[in-house]
Parts: C-alpha cells; structure tokens; sequence
C-alpha cells in the first residue's frame, strides 16, 4: 500500500515536471528564443517605447532576428530596451547599426528594427549599445492626414465655387470665345519678342562700348586713357571758344558798320550811296575806267611797236649779253 503511493507520488512529479517543461518549451517558443542555439545581447535606448512590451519582436534588414528581453526606465527622457538576438548574425549586425521602433503593418504590434548603419564599423560585441531613431508617430501621421483631409475639403469647396462663378460669367465667355484677342495677344507677344531681342543686342553693343573705353579704344577711351590728348582737347575747346568770341566781336562790328552803311544810304550820304543814286557820276566813273581801258590797249600797242624796232632790238640784245656774261 505504502509502495503504491509512494509510485503514484512519483508519477504524479513526474507529470508534473513534464507539463512545466512543455509549458516552458511554449512560452520560450511563443517569444522567438532560441532553444538549442546560443544568443546574444543587445541594448538601445528611447525617448518613448509607444506600448513596446517584452516578447515583441527584433528585426534586422526586415529578418526576425530576436524578441525584446526586458524594458528599463533610466529617467523621464530616456527608457533602455535590452534584445536578444541569435548568434548566427552578429556577424552582420556593425557597431553603426540604428535602432527603430515600428509596427508590424499599420496597427500591428511594435516591432524593433535594426537598419545597417551608413559608416562601415566592425560587428557588435555582446551588450552593446546602438544609437537609436525618432519613431514614426502612427497617430501624428493619422492626425496630420486628418488636417490634410480638412484642408482639400476645403479647397475643393473654394474651387467648386470658384468654378461656378467662371461659368456663370458671360464677360469672361465672350473674350475667351473671340479669335480675333488669341491672335493681338499672338502679335503683342511677338513684339515683345523682338523688343527683349533689341534690348539685349543694344545691351551687348553698350557692353562691347564700354570695353573698349576701358581699353582706351576709339576717341573716348583716348580721351579718357591718355590725359595729353584730353588737355589737348581742352586747349582746342578754350581756343575755340576764343575764335567764337571774337567772330561775335566781328559780327558786331559788321552789323554796326550794315547799320551806318544803310543810315548813309538813306541820307544819301558818302560815296557809295552817291554811286548807286548819282547816274551823272557813275556815268563819269565808267566812262574813267573806259578811257583808263583804251590807254592801257594803246600802251599796250605802242610797247609792241617799240619792241620791233631795230635799235631796241639791238638795245635788247646787248643787255640780255651783259647779264649773261655777269651770271658767268
């Protein structure tokens, strides 16, 4: 009797002890822990976990990697999350790599992901600490496409209207329905065209003036370039300017003289005026001249005659002898 309890007490620890390491071999299954392999441990830390709790997963380039293994709150700004990943890829996961919490879909648990790290670093060693990244916000995102929904409403709502008013506007209608605006709009664009093009040769041509001034081209860049030529020219412009004030003077005095000359000629006064009103004396003045004119043509006449007389001839002769032999 005492061996058959004693059996029974046995069989039932045994039971027993069967069930807790069934259950135990659940729950290690249930969060991803590695049962026959060997682990390693990681460490990260948030601002704020957003509902990470133990046993969620680790992910490393979207690979199940791990379960999150505890959650520890360092102060108010900062909680530290301890994983624990398989061995076989801490070979692949470097120092830089960047921690994350998501969600697996768009209401799913929270997942951590682990992202490669853009600097090259060797791998992670057991209980190293990665730097973390903000978390997307699901119900920022949920609540700024909420604003964004309110604000297309609204401008639909404008447009709608805005639309209604462009239909209805029969002004509007009229100058979008005349060819006869396309085509002065057509030719005012076109005269733009050719004004912008004018300009900007004008432009040029002023671009390439003013280089050539600089280099002392042409008679401004002389005159800019070379001070001589530009005292020169200020010496001409005073000479100038002289020569003008005397014409002025000149001109004065001819206007002055005009002025007697015609106060004579209306008094009858002078020879000049009693040449051009006297016809007795320029009669006698023309008919001077004539006689002066008819003993210049006799003069003329009896020189010749002179010259073919012999003994002038002789008298010439001899004279055009002496003034060669003096020349000699």
């Amino acid at each position: 009797m005492v061996s058959q309890t004693s059996n029974n007490v046995k069989l039932g620890i045994f039971v027993l002890s069967g069930l807790m390491v069934l259950i135990m071999s659940m729950y290690m299954i249930g969060r991803n822990q590695n049962l026959f392999g060997s682990n390693f441990s990681l460490k990260a830390r948030f601002k704020a976990v957003s509902g990470l709790t133990d046993g969620n997963n680790v992910r490393f380039s979207g690979i199940n990697a791990g379960t999150v293994k505890g959650i520890q709150i360092i102060n108010d700004t900062c909680i530290e999350v301890n994983m624990v990943l398989n061995k076989k890829l801490q070979s692949f996961i470097s120092k830089s790599a960047l921690a994350e919490i998501g969600n697996e879909g768009l209401m799913g648990n929270k997942v951590i992901n682990l992202t490669p790290g853009t600097i090259p670093a060797s791998p992670v060693e057991d209980g190293d600490m990665l730097q973390s990244k903000a978390e997307v916000n699901t119900g920022s995102m949920l609540e700024t496409f909420s604003r964004t929904n309110d604000n297309v409403e609204v401008i639909s709502s404008d447009l709608k209207f805005a639309l209604k008013r462009l239909n209805s506007s029969k002004p509007l209608w009229e100058i979008l329905e005349d060819t006869s605006l396309s085509r002065d709009i057509t030719v005012t664009l076109r005269n733009f065209r050719k004004s912008s093009e004018s300009f900007t040769s004008s432009a040029s041509d002023l671009k390439d003036m003013i280089s050539s001034i600089k280099k002392g081209e042409g008679v401004a860049g002389m005159l800019i370039a070379d001070k001589k030529e530009a005292e020169n020219l200020k010496a001409t412009l005073e000479h100038l300017n002289k020569v003008s004030a005397n014409a002025d003077k000149l001109t004065a005095r001819l206007d002055s003289l005009a002025g007697a000359l015609q106060q004579d000629m209306k008094e009858g006064k002078g020879t000049i005026p009693m040449l051009m009103k006297d016809p007795e004396t320029a009669n006698r003045i023309q008919k001077s001249l004539s006689n002066i004119e008819q003993g210049s043509a006799t003069f003329n006449e009896e020189m010749q005659s002179l010259r073919q007389n012999r003994f002038i001839k002789k008298y010439m002769k001899k004279e055009k002898e002496a003034a060669g032999g003096t020349k000699k």
